[in-house]
């Protein structure tokens, strides 16, 4: 189970009019949807949580070896050094080295952590550059609209206006769910699960600058 879609709980808050009852329902029906997960993950492998693999991911992508995405070779499910690593240590004991190599590497190379957050951060919104891979005409189709949306919804930030409340809710989600992709690592899929709320905030930017324009030439018609 993901738990990054949680970002969506504390970006309600306003949306809820900061209703202690709505804020306390949403909290509860939360915590009894998850609560079957975490106790399954703590019976059958000793560590209670959403997902126990946070810190392997976290290693996968701060390392030497790292450049922003996945480094398959350090995570279990694809190097054969770490599945033997795995195997030999059980999930428990594994995840937690991951976590101290993580950690352990990310205190000793603070500036490239950053930087690597920054690189993260910049793919998660508007995809690899345009000559950080090759690509065929549909690549090039992807690209540009990972690029126009991702620009459109940070303009969003700025830009939004709808029913009360909304505004906090949209900003929340945009800013909230990214994190742990900024710290861990980036692949194209990880943005999906708000896909939706990309399109409906490029879309709200788009017909705004389109009032603005409208507006200005029926001024200008008047004038």
């Amino acid at each position: 189970m993901n738990p990054a879609p949680l970002a969506f709980a504390p970006a309600a808050a306003p949306w809820l009019r900061f209703s202690w009852r709505r804020i306390g329902a949403l909290g509860l029906g939360t915590v009894l949807v998850l609560l079957p997960w975490v106790a399954r993950n703590h019976y059958a492998v000793g560590r209670a949580g959403l997902r126990t693999n946070f810190w392997v991911e976290l290693r996968v992508g701060n390392n030497d070896l790292a450049e922003g995405r996945f480094v398959g070779g350090l995570h279990p499910a694809y190097g054969p050094e770490e599945i033997r690593r795995y195997d030999s240590m059980g999930e428990a004991a594994y995840v937690a080295w991951a976590g101290e190599q993580a950690r352990s590497w990310i205190a000793s190379h603070p500036a490239r952590f950053l930087a690597l957050c920054g690189t993260r951060l910049r793919r998660f919104w508007i995809g690899l550059g345009p000559f950080e891979e090759q690509r065929d005409w549909m690549g090039w189709i992807e690209w540009g609209v990972t690029l126009s949306s991702g620009i459109l919804a940070l303009c969003a930030l700025f830009a939004w206006r709808g029913a009360p409340g909304t505004g906090w809710l949209v900003r929340g989600v945009l800013l909230l769910f990214p994190l742990v992709y900024t710290v861990t690592h980036v692949l194209p899929r990880y943005r999906f699960p708000i896909d939706g709320v990309i399109v409906l905030a490029a879309l709200a930017v788009l017909g705004r600058a389109g009032s603005c324009v409208a507006g200005g030439e029926e001024a200008q018609v008047a004038s």
